[in-house]
């Protein structure tokens, strides 16, 4: 496994919008002297006739008002270049040779098309593990970082577009990515990049952040980024995003309930969200009220059948844990369908909870204390799926959570297929700029629910699945 070059050169992409408006201005002055000289000096029958050159005048003076307009109005601008706007989906791992990845997980972003077949997004999205300080510190010893994927959504559009390395900014968290199928994206629009430092919204300001608050600020300082990179779910950075008067906020998971701390006015998209009703965020699934809308699954009752699994593949369970990121802990409701569920397979159930990778340790150290037999993960842990297997590995305890923790050595995992909740996240997006009010945008619910099964981790631990199990999986890993 070894990490991608990426080559330190610099893009090809479009001038910037003042360069266009100076060039239309010039031809203006030019074409105005070249009129005067025509006014004033005989005209001869081969010569453009005065009619003709007012035109072209009026032509361009047209032309430089309506980019006068669209410098003034960043949603007309977003209006017309909506469709050259992608969302990057992509997974990456972190390891050492001849091991499991150390870290895998999924990434996200946006990406904006800025020329033939190139696509300008964020350094922390061409390379996820730039800026992440626990991935740098396994790169200084050694490890070596790799995109298994990385594919782009335009609006639209159900296919992803493959995309590959192409230039990295050595100086800030920008890059710009190539795509594989020019074809794919004939007829969409390039947006105009800014040369130099705008301020924030010039032309166009997106921030998507499906995989949590942290966003990207298109053509504005790096300072904006840098102030809310890496802080996922924190009330203070959805703050500054509410303080951009931004069009609108996509965030997901407890990113949602930051982001209604922040603003009641701006709206906000959760392109996921678990039980969204029974967190109060919004009225009803039907009329939400407020300024939220998006897409929800039943967090709570996902992991009651994530336990109903847990005892069917050990039928002996009499304590098992339910890990939890600390987030989550506020939601009184998810617990007790949890303590429900588990009250009616006579297991004790235990609430373990943890934020960050570097607590793990600890909350798997609380499960030989209590001698729980097996554990339950929530969603809220992506990014330390393959630090929990580990975890749980070492200790033979059957683990089961998302689909991503069975791809990374947990013992099974049952879940929502995430991508096409975020895909669909646009359409509200969409709908939202186009003047929809995100309170009478009814809430979708998830409709696609996977089961896989890792038989490698069954067999290293000892565990028998039980063949009716195994037979309805979506997935199997011998």
């Amino acid at each position: 496994m070894s990490a991608p070059e990426i080559p330190q050169e610099p893009s090809p992409v479009s001038d910037s919008w003042q360069q266009m408006v100076q060039a239309v201005l010039a031809v203006v002055l030019l074409v105005g002297a070249v009129a005067m000289f025509h006014y004033y000096a005989p005209v001869t029958t081969e010569g453009v006739q005065p009619d003709e050159l007012q035109k072209q005048v009026t032509q361009l003076s047209q032309q430089v008002a309506q980019l006068e307009k669209e410098q003034a109005m960043p949603a007309l601008v977003l209006n017309r270049y909506r469709n050259s706007i992608g969302y990057i989906y992509g997974v990456y791992d972190v390891g050492f040779a001849n091991q499991p990845a150390t870290i895998r997980a999924r990434v996200s972003g946006t990406g904006f098309l800025v020329g033939d077949g190139l696509l300008a997004t964020n350094r922390h999205v061409a390379e996820p593990w730039y800026g992440d300080s626990e991935a740098e510190g396994l790169m200084q010893q050694g490890a070596t970082a790799m995109l298994e994927s990385l594919v782009v959504f335009f609006p639209n559009s159900l296919t992803p577009v493959n995309l590959t390395p192409g230039s990295v900014s050595s100086t800030s968290d920008l890059a710009v990515l190539r795509i594989e199928n020019r074809q794919a994206v004939n007829g969409l629009a390039a947006l105009p990049l800014a040369k130099g430092v705008a301020a924030p919204g010039e032309l166009v300001t997106v921030i998507g952040y499906p995989m949590g608050i942290a966003g990207m600020v298109a053509k504005s300082p790096t300072g904006i980024y840098e102030r809310l990179a890496y802080r996922h779910n924190d009330i203070s950075a959805a703050s500054e995003l509410a303080a951009l008067n931004v069009d609108v906020i996509v965030t997901h998971s407890s990113g949602v309930r930051a982001a209604r701390q922040a603003t009641s006015t701006i709206p906000i998209v959760a392109a996921s969200a678990g039980d969204i009703v029974a967190s109060r965020l919004v009225s009803s699934l039907a009329h939400p009220g407020g300024n939220i809308t998006g897409l929800t699954y039943f967090a709570p009752e996902l992991l009651a059948k994530r336990l109903q699994m847990l005892k069917d593949i050990a039928p002996s369970l009499a304590r098992a844990g339910l890990l939890l990121h600390r987030t989550e802990l506020r939601s009184n409701h998810t617990i007790e369908v949890v303590r429900v569920a588990a009250e009616a397979l006579k297991v004790e159930l235990f609430v373990i909870e943890a934020s960050g990778r570097e607590e793990y340790e600890s909350a798997f150290a609380t499960c030989d204390e209590k001698r729980i037999g097996g554990l339950v993960s929530s969603d809220n842990t992506p990014s330390a799926t393959a630090a929990i297997a580990a975890l749980a590995a070492t200790r033979r305890l059957p683990t089961l959570g998302s689909l991503e923790l069975a791809k990374n050595g947990g013992l099974a995992g049952y879940g929502v297929d995430f991508a096409p909740m975020y895909r669909r996240a646009a359409f509200f997006v969409d709908r939202i700029l186009e003047g929809a009010d995100p309170g009478d945008l009814p809430i979708e619910q998830a409709t696609k629910f996977r089961t896989i099964v890792n038989l490698k981790t069954a067999k290293a631990i000892g565990i028998d699945i039980p063949p009716l199990l195994l037979a309805g999986a979506d997935e199997v890993i011998e």
